[in-house]
């Protein structure tokens, strides 16, 4: 079975975490980034056949700079679906294949986003 969500563009990972001093804790960026594309995403049903697939599509588009590492976007969004319930870990017991790849806006007006499937 193979499942298709639509992310926003997630924040970098060097921006997902913070440490004051033993503690490390969500950065308010990162919290705000989970809890809007949770809401989008709605009920989701879990992924049962293990190890999956994942493919990773970054769109690029408004939000999105051609600077910014391909292979930084990846954490978020299967730490996204672990939070959500889709995926039961991210580790290579749960996961053996990970492709991110990036496709150029169609207009320079269109918002980046990502597509996530899990096969």
């Amino acid at each position: 079975m193979t499942h298709t969500y639509t992310l926003t563009i997630p924040p970098s990972v060097n921006h997902l975490y913070r440490r004051r001093g033993r503690q490390t804790f969500r950065t308010k960026k990162y919290t705000d980034w989970l809890t809007e594309n949770t809401i989008t995403i709605g009920a989701a049903k879990p992924h049962r056949n293990y190890p999956a697939k994942v493919h990773i599509s970054i769109h690029g588009g408004k939000g999105w700079r051609s600077t910014r590492d391909l292979d930084n976007t990846a954490k978020a969004c299967l730490d996204l679906m672990q939070l959500i319930g889709v995926l039961a870990e991210d580790n290579t017991d749960h996961i053996d294949h990970l492709v991110v790849s990036y496709l150029p806006p169609k207009t320079l007006k269109t918002n980046a986003y990502c597509t996530l499937v899990i096969y």
